[in-house]
């Protein structure tokens, strides 16, 4: 029997107290959550900033959100959604709901123990040579502070929580409102106002539209190709990346100022791991979290995995890849290479994405027929099959109309 500790109930976490459960001839286990539901980053809150602990709220949907893929793919392969609603891009109240069904139909609940703040997760080394890992939590209402110690470690914290904030020459100088989409939750506020919304990702895409809605004025910055094809409102207007801002005036790369009321920054998440110990030897580096053999299992301690890291996804799928992998690996079934030859990998993994043309910092991102790649990788490595064509085929087809 090995002992698994789970940190995170959000789907990743839920995919694997799945399967942990289905082996219980193999793993006992506990799922350590946060919050006092389970979900993750689709867990919602109307509440911004910090929760009633004091602890920064981890959930960055806001509440008009619907899923940008169809959710007859988005579903883990062995659960489908519920036939509750015609559109197949469904509100993010539609998947806590299948969340929460997936964990009652699997019976997990029993394993999870709520408002549990994980304060640090060490290796141990054992006088054998084995490394066992100790986690101390911390009971949020009790305040009771434990320590257990597992045989394994699956990180499942998510990646939608800890803000990044971009290096704009003179925004502290902007005497309005800066916020960043984490905190974002209804266009209200902006009613009447003069908009800055920075970032041409999903989310700025789906919030400037929101925001064009009541807004005074919308401008949506970015330097990527543009973003909104169709007709777009009056006082909507597609503009380059910002240069600098000088009190209320925001200059853009294009030459083009502007005087803004609000600047709005859709800039994506950096990962946050501080609950590792320096001796878990877990880094970021640009955007790149390291050591990872495919981009899941620690090149040097490969009774950890860290879930989540990759973006441009299937993501309740690949989690549903990933465990099966994961538990093979932990079970012996299926023999890792070494540390050297994982390091290689990974190393050639990044490479190939620079010859590709990618920036450094896309070290993860499942982009240009990447993600089907990988997924081929890890089925062929775990003897598993890998997502259907059909859903591939789909999938591609909906990022194509997106981009």
């Amino acid at each position: 029997m090995l002992r698994v500790g789970v940190i995170g109930a959000g789907a990743a976490g839920l995919s694997a107290a799945r399967h942990l459960a289905a082996q219980s001839d193999h793993f006992n286990f506990v799922v350590y959550e946060q919050t006092g539901e389970v979900g993750g980053t689709w867990y919602y809150r109307d509440e911004v900033g910090t929760d009633e602990f004091g602890l920064p709220i981890h959930s960055s949907v806001y509440k008009n959100m619907r899923t940008n893929i169809p959710k007859n793919i988005m579903a883990f392969p062995d659960f489908p959604f519920p036939i509750k609603e015609n559109c197949c891009f469904v509100h993010h109240s539609e998947v806590l709901s299948y969340l929460k069904d997936y964990t009652k139909y699997f019976d997990v609940a029993k394993f999870i123990q709520f408002h549990s703040y994980v304060q640090e997760v060490r290796p141990v080394t054992k006088d054998t040579g084995q490394i066992l890992w100790n986690i101390s939590t911390k009971n949020l209402v009790t305040k009771v502070i434990k320590q257990e110690v597992f045989d394994a470690v699956i990180i499942c914290n998510g990646r939608f929580t800890k803000p990044k904030y971009p290096d704009i020459q003179g925004i502290e100088s902007f005497p309005g409102w800066v916020l960043h989409s984490h905190d974002y939750r209804v266009n209200d506020p902006f009613k009447g106002k003069q908009v800055v919304i920075l970032g041409g990702g999903p989310s700025g895409i789906d919030i400037s539209r929101e925001i064009a809605e009541v807004a005074e004025q919308v401008l949506f910055s970015h330097n990527l190709d543009k973003k909104h094809p169709e007709k777009v409102p009056q006082n909507f207007t597609e503009i380059c990346g910002i240069s600098e801002i000088n009190g209320p005036v925001v200059k853009f790369m294009n030459g083009h100022q502007f005087e803004a009321d609000v600047i709005l920054l859709c800039t994506g998440y950096n990962f946050d791991y501080n609950f590792l110990h320096p001796k878990c030897n877990v880094s970021v580096k640009n955007q790149r979290v390291v050591p990872l053999y495919k981009h899941l299992i620690h090149c040097e301690f490969p009774t950890m995995a860290i879930f989540g890291v990759q973006s441009l996804t299937l993501p309740f799928q690949l989690f549903h890849q990933q465990v099966l992998l994961f538990l093979k690996v932990l079970r012996g079934s299926v023999k890792l290479p070494s540390e050297k030859e994982m390091k290689e990998d990974a190393e050639a993994d990044f490479n190939y994405r620079i010859e590709m043309g990618l920036p450094a910092r896309y070290a993860h991102k499942m982009s240009n027929g990447l993600l089907w790649k990988y997924d081929d990788d890890i089925s062929r490595l775990g003897d598993f099959q890998p997502i259907p064509k059909i859903v591939r085929d789909q999938f591609d087809n909906i990022s194509y109309a997106c981009s």
